[in-house]
């Protein structure tokens, strides 16, 4: 799971990662593994970190972490 944000003025206590962190976070996992040689450990903890299934085949990293951005398609970023 990705570093959460520590609610203000509760200690102890953290909440989900943010809607534009998570998006950050695919983003980058989308660029290690669009790399020519892409850091196995890198993509793995990214996945990890994203609650991504892990695979060692490209083609199915790859398939997951689409399939992990599809609810973001209808968003509109450039507001």
């Amino acid at each position: 799971m990705a570093k959460a944000e520590t609610l203000s003025g509760t200690k102890g206590m953290v909440q989900e990662p943010t809607l534009d962190s998570r998006v950050t976070q695919l983003e980058n996992l989308v660029e290690e593994l669009l790399k020519e040689s892409p850091s196995e450990d890198q993509v793995e903890k990214k996945m990890k970190e994203l609650e991504i299934a892990y695979s060692k085949d490209p083609i199915e990293r790859i398939n997951r972490v689409l399939e992990a951005l599809h609810p973001y398609h209808a968003l509109d970023f450039e507001e």
